[in-house]
């Protein structure tokens, strides 16, 4: 781009910061102020905003205003964030971020970055302690950002010296926590030996990658991923992309003399993994399996996933965390090279059993053993069919299993005395409002209380967040609500919304839920 074109664009941001005075916001690159070169450097970078809720909408109107470019611009909001860009011929002039929240990034914490925000040249930027903070976000989100890793290497003192967590949520509490230890040395420091391995050693008691230091000098962060949540990403559209795993449960179970069948199971599909070789496999195995017995699971030998969460590695692990009914394992995004060289070797479905040579018998085998590691780990979502529409409920399992798998249903016949705080307590893990159960109730005052229960697998929940508790909701969820809604509100006389199906948004409102249906279980009529 020319000197002039350049100079168009500065006049254009600079004309844009003039008409957003009055608003609430802050500038996050602390490199963005250098005293006269303020809109010089970085200038063709994009540019990351923080504004008031309240503010977000005015601050987005002022940006489309820019003319720069050929005049091509696309805003792309998301909850809590926005980027507009501005293009000519296809190709990127500016992009403007503007953020009031996300999950790291909370409301509160944003009225309180307003109150120490600084003024140069005309245009507000973060305090340093802030941008701390706003960094630190940085590398909790995206990890691979190396550019955060350096200001937190270069500004390590600052980190050590920060006190201001009562603002922080838990997960920032912990960062910073690691922050204030004193390992993050000046990178010069790495051309040490010995300071660089008392620092590699360093990083790995907290988590950090050896690895990746002694490589690429930037660090992977170890993390802890729920086990059912880690099964949940393991399916594809053709189911269970990991029987791998399964087989190898299986093993375990054989070795702990559950059943009879699991290591032939586990030679079989090992001999064909090896071409026929001896790799020594089982022995291996079954020194993990002493290994976890013992001494419990190792937290610092983690599973590589892909971004996706698929399973890249581990598959062993992965078993052993089923058989021994570990809720947490170390998981970590494996490093693009990795990520490109297995993320399309790792598919172990049950067509991948079938193709290889796998009787009828095994295949049954394998595929009973899945849907009790589903049940068992509760990747499913409760339903509940409500009196309302309980006679079409045959119907209702129908429409259901179409494009769901349906493990189990049955019929819950409550006693009257005791329906109205079921249901209470049913919505009471959602958001619900009180005066809303109450309509719900009296429409329903005229049917019996007999109600479904079923429990769904769902291959690909697809989860947002909630625009109202910022919690996680399953799109897929919403999607069989909505279509089962519309098929059965004409069969109901004086329908109101919302009477003829529940399903909890998330696995953690299934459990809710089915601690419920277990309490009241014993409420029931014969």
């Amino acid at each position: 781009m020319d000197m002039a074109k350049m100079q168009d664009v500065e006049q254009e941001l600079r004309s844009f910061f003039v008409r957003i005075s009055s608003l609430a916001y802050v500038v996050i690159k602390e490199d963005f102020r250098k005293g006269d070169e303020i809109l010089r450097k970085n200038i063709f970078d994009d540019i990351d905003i923080v504004v008031l809720k309240t503010d977000e909408l005015k601050l987005i109107k002022e940006a489309e205003k820019i003319k720069v470019g050929s005049g091509e611009y696309y805003v792309i909001r998301k909850e809590g964030n926005c980027k507009v860009r501005f293009e000519k011929n296809g190709k990127l002039v500016l992009q403007i971020d503007i953020l009031s929240y996300n999950k790291y990034i909370s409301t509160t914490f944003v009225e309180h970055v307003m109150k120490s925000r600084v003024c140069v040249g005309g245009i507000y930027f973060l305090s340093s302690d802030n941008e701390l903070i706003f960094r630190i976000a940085e590398v909790v989100q995206f990890p691979k950002k190396q550019q955060h890793w350096y200001y937190l290497l270069r500004n390590w003192q600052k980190a050590y010296a920060f006190k201001r967590l009562d603002l922080l949520a838990p997960l920032y509490k912990r960062i910073i926590f690691l922050l204030r230890v004193p390992i993050f040395f000046p990178l010069i420091f790495l051309s040490i030996p010995k300071l660089k391995e008392k620092l590699i050693n360093s990083l790995e008691n907290i988590g950090l990658r050896r690895k990746s230091w002694l490589g690429d000098k930037f660090p992977e962060i170890i993390f802890k991923m729920n086990v059912r949540e880690l099964i949940s990403k393991q399916f594809t559209i053709n189911g269970f992309n990991r029987c791998d795993s399964v087989v190898r449960l299986l093993a375990i179970e054989n070795y702990y003399k559950i059943n009879d069948f699991g290591w032939d199971l586990y030679n079989k599909m090992q001999h064909i993994r090896s071409d026929g070789l001896n790799d020594g496999a089982k022995e291996r195995f079954i020194q993990l399996i002493n290994s976890i017995q013992i001494n419990g699971f190792d937290n610092y030998s983690e599973i590589p996933i892909s971004r996706k969460g698929s399973i890249l590695d581990g598959s062993h692990r992965l078993a052993c965390a089923i058989y021994f009914k570990e809720q947490f394992v170390s998981v970590n995004i494996a490093n693009r090279n990795y990520f490109d060289k297995k993320e399309n070797e790792a598919v172990y479905d049950i067509n991948w059993f079938k193709s290889n040579g796998f009787s009828e018998h095994e295949i049954n085998l394998i595929n009973k053993r899945v849907e009790m590691v589903i049940q068992d780990s509760k990747c499913y979502f409760t339903f509940i069919i409500w009196p309302p529409v309980m006679e079409f409920f045959s119907e209702i399992i129908s429409d259901i299993q179409k494009s769901n798998g349906v493990l189990s249903f049955k019929r819950m016949n409550l006693k009257k005395d005791y329906f109205e705080e079921f249901v209470s307590k049913i919505y009471a893990c959602d958001d619900i409002e009180d005066w809303k159960i109450k309509k719900k109730l009296n429409a329903m005052n005229n049917y019996n209380c007999e109600i479904g229960i079923l429990r769904v697998f769902i291959s690909e929940p697809n989860f947002r967040r909630k625009a109202s508790n910022n919690r996680p909701i399953s799109q897929q969820v919403e999607e069989i609500k909505r279509a089962i809604r519309a098929k059965y509100k004409t069969r109901i006389p004086n329908y109101i919304y919302d009477i003829a199906i529940h399903i909890g948004d998330n696995y953690a409102h299934t459990d809710e839920m089915e601690n419920v249906i277990t309490m009241y279980s014993e409420f029931c009529n014969e």
